[in-house]
């Protein structure tokens, strides 16, 4: 199904309707936020984020003169390995190998158990020559990647709690659990607007469509992440939103103008160099007003160079975008993309597909002069900067200390509070909440091969009972949305009253997968059951599947299916906590102010 594009803001009349609706805020939230507030406020002068020293860069001198051109070659490259790594396995002897023998810079983990992955680094670490740089993925916080560390909402979750006070603490306790965990580098925030509703990639990743938005709480990532210690790496410039493509399928263009650019893709980034950022990554995107033409941004000399470098005066770790994605990797070699990207103006090639060759591409591109030797240095030097800020030059550190700031919220309740002023009410024509104790429930979910943490409502489900709600839990499918409805409705032919039906969907954007959405029979199902009795559509993930079924009467957005989300959501909808959020998006024309919601230009940043 495709979507119409959104309208970049809301008209003034809607405005001046939200604002005429907005109630004083419940004392609750304020001291909710009064506490984030003096704790931001004492965190502050509370920096883990190591300075470069005089002695620092002697160190990096003294390692550079040692370092032959295929040893600074290997600096630049960043293998991926699994997270919970056992010693002795084929996975971990292969790491090692890459360690000890190509002498890498760095590793990218991904997911596992953190105890067994903090185990893994130190152990690759007390292997290396060079102290290695490690990175993950960690948009919902260190919990990402290291299973047992925390889970915390997405980035349009902390847009719509209209809080950057939220969003700092979001990256502290980030940085908290992923330094304790041997990581040095956090590949977040994503700073892409969002435009394009059909976007199968970005979504709820993205702090929302308006780029101030985007500016402001990446910002507030940004300085959460590396005033905890880590390396903040925003991504993916030029800009991933303003398309319905994915770059690990495919190569997506944005075709817009230089000064469309401008004014919407490049202002958070802008945002980010002035925050000091110490990472960007750059996209497998084309941007032809910048110069990419057809050519993708990671293997661009104009967009990186020219624009990233020059014009937006970036002067930190420029990394590529995983490089065995289609985006790049279709038709090309490893050893031409890491040439190219290097030429481009890339200091870290993350994750290609053969390391081995990507090294040796870069070290013959100096010997055949296409790479200055000034040029490698350049990188190689930031990189090693890099690990001197965390802590790894010259006391081989490889678990710096970890923030023990007591005013920092406690991680639950941190994510119990982004959850809960993060649940946005669309709309209640039918006038259905708060539930009336005593209604029967029927849960409708649909999750569609997304996996959720601890399980599909199952803690929704859980909230509800627990308050005296009988609730029926029924799953949908693409192959059972016609059966389960015809069920439904043949049984409210004989009973007196129907139960009030709740379909929470979880939709979240995967890699690789390309769509995201309602399958067409769940989408018709639920339109057949909302035009027969009331319902109740919990979005726990995507907001955008909302406009997927528009005979539902309550919309309640919930941005994801962490556990945390869904109780949040469940108390919201039995009128235990008010429904404050605030939407970073923009919705189809037939989207209404409702009960609760604010938009994005009434609601101050408090």
């Amino acid at each position: 199904m495709r979507f119409r594009l959104p309208a970049p803001h809301i008209g003034a009349a809607v405005v001046l309707a939200a604002a005429c609706l907005v109630a004083v805020v419940p004392l609750l939230l304020a001291a909710d936020t009064a506490r984030m507030h003096r704790g931001a406020a004492s965190t502050a002068a509370v920096e883990t984020h190591v300075a470069v020293t005089p002695s620092d860069d002697r160190a990096i001198n003294a390692l550079l003169a040692r370092m032959t051109v295929r040893e600074k070659a290997a600096q630049m490259i960043m293998p991926w390995v699994p997270g919970g790594l056992e010693p002795g396995s084929r996975e971990y002897r292969h790491a090692e190998q890459w360690v000890t023998s190509h002498r890498v810079g760095g590793v990218i983990v991904g997911k596992g158990d953190r105890h067994t992955t903090t185990r893994a680094i130190r152990l690759l670490q007390e292997r290396s020559r060079v102290p290695l740089l490690v990175a993950s993925d960690l948009e919902w916080g260190a919990g990402m990647r290291l299973l047992g560390a925390t889970l915390l909402p997405p980035a349009m979750a902390l847009t719509a709690t209209g809080d950057t006070t939220l969003a700092y603490a979001h990256g502290r306790i980030t940085a908290a659990e992923a330094r304790s965990g041997g990581l040095h580098v956090a590949l977040a925030p994503v700073l892409d607007v969002n435009v394009d509703p059909r976007n199968p990639i970005i979504n709820t990743r993205s702090f929302g469509e308006n780029p101030q938005d985007v500016a402001r709480f990446g910002a507030a990532v940004i300085r959460g992440l590396q005033d905890g210690g880590l390396v903040a790496v925003a991504k993916h410039f030029p800009g991933h939103g303003d398309t319905d493509q994915d770059s690990h399928l495919e190569l997506p263009t944005i075709a817009v103008s230089r000064a469309r650019l401008d004014s919407v893709e490049l202002v958070p980034f802008r945002a980010a160099v002035e925050a000091g950022i110490g990472g960007i990554m750059v996209g497998h995107i084309a941007a032809p007003a910048l110069g990419a033409d057809r050519t993708p941004a990671s293997l661009s000399r104009a967009v990186t160079t020219t624009v990233l470098r020059g014009q937006l005066g970036f002067d930190g770790l420029v990394m590529t975008d995983a490089l065995n994605m289609a985006g790049v990797a279709r038709d090309r070699e490893a050893s031409e993309i890491a040439l190219r990207a290097v030429i481009a103006g890339a200091d870290i090639l993350l994750q290609p597909t053969d390391p081995e060759a990507a090294i040796d591409a870069i070290a013959e591109g100096v010997s055949r002069g296409e790479i200055p030797r000034s040029r490698l240095d350049a990188s190689v030097r930031r990189i090693l900067r890099a690990k001197a800020r965390a802590g790894l030059i010259g006391t081989r550190t490889t678990l710096a200390r970890a923030s023990t700031d007591s005013s920092l919220p406690a991680t639950r309740e941190l994510a119990d509070s982004i959850a809960a002023r993060s649940i946005t009410l669309l709309r209640d024509s039918a006038g259905l909440l708060p539930v009336r104790s005593g209604t029967p429930i029927v849960s409708l979910t649909y999750a569609g091969g997304v996996s959720v943490p601890g399980g599909a409502s199952e803690a929704f489900d859980a909230t509800l009972r627990t308050a005296g709600l009988r609730v029926e839990r029924l799953t949908l499918s693409a192959r059972t949305a016609t059966a389960v409805t015809d069920s439904l409705i043949g049984a409210w032919a004989d009973a007196p009253t129907a139960p009030l039906v709740i379909l929470s969907s979880y939709s979240q954007p995967v890699p690789w997968r390309g769509a995201l959405g309602l399958p067409d029979a769940v989408m018709a199902s639920a339109e057949r059951i909302a035009r027969r009795t009331p319902v109740v559509h919990v979005a726990f993930g995507s907001p955008y599947v909302t406009a997927s079924v528009p005979s539902v009467s309550t919309v309640v957005l919930g941005w994801s299916g962490l556990p945390t989300a869904q109780r949040a959501a469940a108390r919201a909808i039995l009128g235990l906590r008010p429904t404050t959020g605030r939407l970073p998006i923009s919705l189809l024309p037939e989207y209404t102010l409702g009960h609760g919601l604010t938009a994005p230009e009434v609601q101050a940043d408090r």
